[in-house]
């Protein structure tokens, strides 16, 4: 039995462990798109357990987002974040997974937290 972690990085100031994904045999690319997939909200929460997207297969690790008192799903994984295998770092990148942290993913962590802190400067 194999397990894919998943970090989410791509729009967090600094990176959150949010779930270990059991992938069976699966092996290398075949194991990261399962755990991609399984860390999809697509018809409801995967990180809640919903009806569709939630599964057995995903171990929740990171802290749920609050909002008004009313707990939340963690977001889905996304282009910049990253999963880890056997000890080695992959990042989800525009098409499938890559090695190394790409200039495309380094500048679109830049924009998004730029963006939040603009943000937040406004509020």
């Amino acid at each position: 039995m194999g397990t894919v972690t998943v970090i989410h990085s791509a729009y967090e100031e600094s990176p959150q462990e949010v779930a270990k994904v059991d992938v069976g045999s699966r092996k290398g690319n075949e194991a990261l798109q399962h755990a991609f997939f399984r860390t999809q909200n697509i018809q409801d929460s995967w990180s809640l357990k919903g009806d569709v997207d939630g599964s057995d297969e995903v171990d929740v690790v990171g802290e749920f987002p609050m909002h008004d008192g009313q707990k939340l799903g963690i977001r889905s994984t996304a282009v910049g974040d990253r999963l880890e295998v056997d000890g080695v770092a992959f990042y989800v990148d525009m098409f499938g997974f890559t090695d190394t942290e790409t200039d495309y993913i380094k500048a679109q962590r830049r924009a998004w937290v730029t963006a939040m802190k603009e943000r937040n400067e406004r509020s």
